[in-house]
């Protein structure tokens, strides 16, 4: 113990005589911990961590279980023995009524046993599971803890009142303990419909991981396997099948199946964050390899020292045990440091990375990330410090106290020290590569044209709840089904023509307004959408449907290429016709004329017949700005095939294009919906242009992440080459004062060390440009327009590195090109 503290007095004295080199040390350690342990707390957060329920592995996401007929859609799938609960959701928002200023809140209508497949119980009254369990129960809700911390102060009186949502009036019955808030951040669940009441209409704006549509969990019994109950699913669907094509020849069925609920969670989410860990691990190396060359400089400067201390007694393993203490102290050091950072890292990330990640947002620097980063210390403080003491051990004590131990160097070519350095260019070749890749794949991805306009064009969403504006009425005599009772998409009769009509006169007067128009669903939105099975000349495919309401190309900017498009008097009657795009004519008519013909429709009650086509507008990017933007199931189908249909839906997005700054009218907008009804909120308020950078969030993050990787990189390999270059030609100053006393003029030597440094920089670049091959086929997923291996990117980032490089090497050269002969002779 006092050998341990006596080393760890003298590795602090060791620091406070260098005080710049050990800064240097930190520095570079906390950048390369920093940065590493961030990305990790967020890998761990996102992928790692399991989901904050009970038994979550026994928690299974079960897609494409249509709804049997009568009053429980889950009826024919709880046969499943595999399952002990199986409950549905649909997720979306709902107008919370407070008598002062309407407010929207994420909100999800649930099916009996929701809480069950949870396995969690309400932190103050019931859950639902209850409430479905009491025949006479009236409208309930139950909220989450942050709702009622931040809505009702945390009043536990708010059990027994009632809320107000979408002009419903539900009496609260329980509140969930902190942190559950599944699906997403949901405020607030109701019961699906029964015979007493009706569902609540809630629209898809939240977005969770429903998308907005109804969506099944379920709970895998004690021993059941996931491939048992996948088989019972699809043995169950195959019945189904049958039985419903006895009813319908055209009933085409579908896809049924389970997954894991944190694989259906992180969905696509995974790859790039693995990616950005691999990334940022390239970095941590080279910031490795960078504090261990310092820690070689360092050592043979101390090579007489050891020596001294050797002759003196002391054995070889305690003046190891000593280095190595210097180096850990360093290392840890760098490593407080580098938290400091990842912490700030973490917060940049959630401020700025994509909105859509899993979970991303409840990340938080816990204690396995802490520990990651002190692992992660000790094992480079032992990494970086053992090959220096070990060459420092291995000296010859006769030559070291002699200092002639620098004449051992060599050329800058051999030895340990030029590997590091070309690993270090290599592996900063890569980084570079792979964000050059990014960036060029983002800059194609904002070039290429959205199909609408976004200059000074505003939108925003509104939702009427439909209890208000178009209440279902059952036929007389009949009971309610829960199909008769579930919320329709659209409508145009009644108030909410009247609401149309008035919010189109009223904003459409405002001035500085050019048009204005609604749409159901936003294009690059971020709303989940369908459409129905259509049969239009080749084509028998289920196609991209967008319903809108008049106006809505001219606000949007989108061309009419034929025809003509739907007009105030339009309803989805199927009298009025359907507009299609040029994607979607040309994969159904090839070569042909589309004008006139007709598509017929099924599989969407009301909506069901044949339309012909009156108008052919041009093709628009709906669910992202790639190559990746096909919403078509069927063959031949082109990307950006979608037609439209003429509605006011009861949940829909605003769209104002103005002659300047959109944001102008916003308080105006207002005010407008405000006089129509006071109890219609604005939200999600944003201009077209925010719209499109929402789009492009995710690779616009990987593109930053990489490419500040990458220059972080760059700087750290510069430095290092630097540092190896000049610490040459320290060793070879008497080497240099002959040769210029032999005649060799400054520019030889010039020439010379630069060459010497050059020949390691292009090795590097060599060997990083084959590893690019390799690293860059993960990427391949990510990339719009520009190759894994694209010659124009590899030649640019060889370039940059290049000159990097030779300014590196330059500098120490030129010092060499200046030395004294006559000094440099007196040298050692």
């Amino acid at each position: 113990m006092n050998n341990l503290v006596q080393d760890l007095r003298f590795a602090f004295r060791m620091m406070g005589k260098r005080p710049g080199y050990a800064a240097a040390v930190i520095l570079v350690l906390a950048l390369g911990i920093g940065g590493t342990s961030a990305i990790f707390t967020v890998v761990n957060g996102v992928l790692l961590e399991p989901l904050p329920y009970k038994n979550p592995d026994r928690l299974v996401f079960a897609g494409g279980l249509s709804q049997a007929s009568g009053t429980d859609p889950l009826a024919w799938w709880r046969q499943a023995k595999s399952f002990e609960a199986l409950a549905t959701y649909r997720s979306g928002g709902a107008n919370l009524g407070n008598g002062i200023q309407p407010e929207r809140i994420p909100c999800a209508i649930v099916s009996k046993d929701f809480f069950r497949v949870f396995q969690i119980d309400a932190r103050f009254g019931r859950t639902l599971d209850e409430v479905f369990a009491e025949a006479n129960e009236g409208p309930a809700a139950v909220i989450s803890y942050g709702f009622w911390a931040r809505t009702f102060a945390s009043d536990k009186g708010v059990i027994g009142k009632q809320v107000d949502l979408n002009g419903r009036f539900f009496t609260v019955v329980g509140i969930m303990p902190p942190g559950f808030g599944f699906p997403g951040h949901t405020s607030a669940w109701v019961p699906r419909a029964r015979e007493w009441k009706e569902d609540l209409d809630i629209g898809s704006d939240v977005q969770s991981d429903a998308g907005g549509s109804s969506a099944t969990v379920g709970r895998l019994r004690e021993g059941a396997t996931l491939e048992e109950a996948r088989a019972e699913l699809k043995r169950l669907n195959q019945i189904q099948v049958e039985i419903e094509r006895a009813k319908q020849p055209r009933y085409a069925g579908g896809y049924v199946g389970a997954r894991p609920m944190k694989e259906f969670m992180i969905r696509d989410s995974s790859t790039g964050l693995w990616v950005l860990l691999g990334a940022v691990g390239f970095l941590l190396v080279i910031a490795c390899v960078n504090v261990a060359h310092m820690l070689l400089v360092r050592a043979a400067a101390r090579q007489k020292e050891v020596a001294v201390r050797l002759c003196m007694g002391a054995s070889r393993g305690r003046i190891l045990l000593q280095l190595l203490t210097e180096s850990m102290v360093l290392a840890l050091l760098g490593g407080a440091a580098g938290t400091l950072l990842s912490f700030a890292g973490v917060r940049a990330i959630q401020a700025f990375g994509p909105k859509d990640v899993p979970r991303l947002a409840d990340v938080n620097l816990d204690l396995r990330a802490l520990g990651f980063a002190l692992g992660l210390s000790l094992l480079i403080g032992v990494f970086v410090g053992f090959a220096p003491a070990l060459q420092i051990m291995a000296q010859d004590l006769t030559r070291a106290l002699k200092q002639e131990s620098s004449r051992s160097v060599g050329a800058l070519r051999k030895g340990l020290r030029g590997a590091m350095i070309v690993a270090e260019v290599a592996l900063t070749l890569v980084l570079l590569m792979g964000a050059g890749l990014m960036i060029r794949s983002l800059d194609n991805l904002l070039r290429t044209p959205p199909g609408f306009t976004t200059l000074n064009t505003i939108t925003m969403d509104f939702s009427l709840p439909r209890v208000k504006y178009a209440p279902p009425v059952p036929a007389q005599g009949s009971k309610k089904t829960f199909k008769e009772t579930a919320p329709a998409v659209n409508t145009t009769q009644g108030r909410v023509g009247d609401f149309y009509r008035q919010l189109s006169e009223g904003i459409g007067s405002l001035p500085g307004v050019i048009s204005a128009s609604e749409t159901e669903r936003l294009p690059l939105g971020g709303k989940g959408g369908g459409g129905l099975y259509l049969t239009a000349g080749n084509c028998k495919a289920i196609v991209q449907e967008m319903d809108v309401a008049s106006g809505y190309f001219r606000a949007m900017s989108i061309p009419v290429v034929a025809g003509r498009v739907f007009g105030a008097g339009d309803t989805e009657d199927a009298k009025f016709g359907i507009v299609i795009s040029q994607a979607m004519a040309r994969s159904c008519w090839p070569g042909g004329e589309a004008l006139g013909k007709s598509v017929e429709l099924f599989g969407g009650g009301l909506r069901e017949g044949s339309r012909d086509v009156i108008g052919i507008v041009g093709d628009v990017k709906f669910h992202g700005l790639g190559d990746e933007d096909v919403f078509a199931w069927g063959p031949g189908m082109a990307p950006g095939s979608v037609y439209y249909l003429p509605a006011k839906p009861l949940s829909a997005t605003l769209i104002v294009r103005a002659v300047s700054d959109p944001k102008l009218l916003v308080a105006a907008i207002r005010e407008r919906i405000r006089k129509l009804d006071a109890d219609v909120p604005l939200y999600n308020i944003r201009t077209m242009n925010e719209v499109v950078s929402d789009a492009t969030a995710e690779p616009r993050f990987r593109g930053i992440a990489l490419g500040t990787f990458a220059v972080l990189a760059l700087v750290l390999a510069v430095f290092g080459l630097y540092s190896v270059v000049a610490y040459s030609v320290t060793c070879r100053t008497h080497e240099l004062g002959v040769r210029m006393a032999l005649g060799a003029q400054p520019r030889d030597i010039l020439a010379m060390v630069t060459r010497e440094g050059m020949w390691l920089a292009l090795a590097g670049i060599a060997v990083g440009a084959l590893g690019s091959y390799w690293t860059n086929k993960l990427l391949a997923s990510f990339l719009y327009g520009v190759k894994p291996m694209d010659p124009a990117t590899l030649a640019a980032v060889a370039g940059i590195l290049a000159i990097g490089t030779m300014a590196a090497c330059l500098l120490p050269a030129r010092r060499a090109s200046r030395t004294d002969p006559s000094c440099a002779l007196r040298y050692e």
